[in-house]
């Protein structure tokens, strides 16, 4: 997630949209104000190397109340890359967020599936054999995007984009930006070689995966006219 006071934009990171390169490319452009929050320690040594802001101005200070109201004390918490769109909003705002360009990335949530898997495959806590058996298990609700672009179950941001349409993309977002230079995905890509090379979502998914996606993402497949 990042929130740029500089160019006047609130980025909201969907998972598996490529949002890793998408960060990095975003926080090349960001000032020293700007709200940055922190990718894994090589992503973040990857953007030094490429003299990119890295993680900065995250933190904030809030505080809490302890026991009924008697006590209270001051507790540092964070912005967080994944943050839903009525969270940053309430931390932000109503005039900061009504007056920024908010926009996320969604992806085909057939193809995004399948990317889900073979990147939790990797992990060590799989308790899974098959990517049917993650399904039924429940662990599509992780990758929802319309949840976290979304408030009171509304679109809440200026655009969402498609995954499949980057290109058009960083091009609207660097007019709307009104960039010098466009913006550019950059030849590092993280969490990349995990999925094999020239696999269709059609020939990995059965019916009843195809079904319950259908149902767990319908608001995705609606808002962005997807198909199977």
């Amino acid at each position: 997630m990042i929130i740029s006071h500089r160019h006047k934009f609130i980025f909201i990171r969907t998972k598996k949209t490529a949002s890793t390169s998408l960060h990095i490319a975003l926080s090349g452009i960001c000032g020293a104000e700007d709200i940055i929050c922190p990718l894994t320690q090589k992503d973040e040594e990857i953007k030094k190397k490429m003299g990119i802001p890295t993680a900065q101005n995250f933190r904030y200070l809030v505080t809490e109340q302890l026991e009924e109201g008697r006590i209270e004390k001051p507790v540092i918490r964070q912005y967080f890359n994944h943050m839903p769109a009525s969270m940053i909003k309430n931390l932000v705002g109503n005039e900061l967020w009504d007056s920024y360009y908010k926009f996320a990335f969604d992806r085909n949530p057939f193809d995004k599936v399948v990317s889900f898997y073979h990147w939790r495959k990797r992990k060590k806590d799989v308790n899974f054999n098959s990517i049917s058996e993650m399904i039924k298990m429940g662990e599509l609700q992780h990758i929802q995007g319309y949840q976290r672009y979304s408030i009171d179950s509304l679109v809440a941001v200026d655009d969402v984009f498609k995954y499949e349409e980057m290109e058009p993309a960083l091009q609207k977002i660097s007019q709307i930006l009104a960039l010098d230079i466009p913006l550019k995905l950059p030849d590092y890509r993280a969490k990349s070689m995990v999925r094999p090379a020239f696999t269709d979502y059609r020939d990995i998914l059965s019916d009843e995966d195809r079904r319950i996606i259908e149902i767990v993402f319908a608001r995705e497949i609606k808002l962005l006219g997807y198909q199977f």
